[in-house]
């Protein structure tokens, strides 16, 4: 599949990290001719390469969310919303449940963000026009029955479902590529959102340690990402240091 190039750091890690899965099922199935102890670990994964975010500039991250405000499906134009103003993956908003909005009166109000990719459970502070979003798909989103959680098995009445069936992330990434092509920026991905958020936070004075909680990350690597790009914050250090020098 190379046709005779070497195969790129990508697919070795695809391909390691697949069997370590596969040897993972074995033992949760508890199949009988499973390997006495496990046979590949998170240390054999090939180190890929330091990817910095790719956030939005400033000029298309308007254009974008003026384009969204310009959907016509009232879902994917909140959910994208939320997503820009909260800095949730997507699968994070799609499991968001009923009533994860949480009002701390003095502090304003917050989201209780389910456990996600990294296992693990946070609070977002929420701004007026995210929480508008949430009031907004409040007015259209009617009643419906609970599902099963996939991984607790458990009742819930997740917050995104459109006539008795949950949404899938299709239906954000389509509205999303046609917002972004209304503004005239190419292909946005949800993810992209994620990145602009923390980026914007960053630039705005936030402390990496704050951003690491609300971003519900657990290695520190995963947030010092974003200090690369930080321009305005590591412009202003570096003066400051500079002039300190001089």
């Amino acid at each position: 599949r190379a046709a005779g190039k070497p195969v790129s750091i990508a697919r070795q890690h695809q391909a390691v990290s697949t069997l370590k899965t596969f040897f993972e099922d074995l033992a949760l199935w508890s199949w009988a001719e499973r390997p006495a102890r496990p046979l590949v670990h998170r240390s054999d994964l090939p180190r890929l390469p330091e990817a910095v975010p790719r956030a939005l500039t400033p000029n298309a991250d308007r254009d974008l969310m003026v384009a969204v405000d310009q959907l016509d499906d009232p879902a994917a134009r909140c959910a994208i919303k939320i997503l820009r103003g909260t800095g949730l993956r997507l699968g994070e908003l799609l499991d968001l449940e009923l009533d994860c909005l949480i009002d701390y009166a003095d502090h304003g109000t917050w989201l209780r963000v389910p456990l996600g990719k990294l296992n693990t459970e946070r609070t977002v502070p929420l701004d007026q026009p995210t929480l508008d979003a949430f009031d907004e798909w409040a007015s259209h989103r009617g009643r419906s029955r609970p599902f099963l959680h996939p991984r607790t098995r458990r009742p819930v009445e997740f917050l995104w479902v459109i006539n008795g069936r949950r949404m899938g992330a299709g239906r954000i990434r389509r509205c999303l590529d046609l917002a972004a092509t209304q503004a005239g920026i190419g292909h946005v991905h949800p993810h992209q959102l994620r990145h602009t958020y923390a980026t914007g936070l960053v630039n705005g004075g936030m402390s990496l340690e704050a951003l690491m909680a609300v971003l519900g990350h657990v290695p520190p690597e995963m947030t010092l990402r974003y200090a690369h790009l930080a321009s305005d914050t590591i412009r202003d250090a570096y003066d400051t240091a500079i002039a300190k020098t001089r």
